[in-house]
């Protein structure tokens, strides 16, 4: 899926201080079995709270939701 794709991409950024600013990309649906958003992985809190984190909370986000990303697809 294109999504996917857009998501590894944003995920394997090596450059670190690039972080965008939110990492959405359109597909605003919530799985309720997993609890977060099967476009970018965040959660409902992780969404609600993007606009307020610091570049370190950012970066720790992306990693969970690359986590999440990799189990969904495995």
């Amino acid at each position: 899926m294109f999504h996917h794709y857009r998501l590894k991409k944003l995920f394997d950024n090596p450059n670190s201080k690039n972080i965008p600013a939110s990492p959405c990309v359109g597909i605003c649906t919530i799985n309720k079995k997993t609890r977060s958003c099967i476009g970018c992985h965040r959660t409902l809190e992780e969404i609600g709270n993007w606009r307020n984190m610091t570049l370190i909370e950012k970066k720790s986000v992306i990693k969970k939701c690359k986590e999440r990303l990799e189990l969904s697809t495995s």
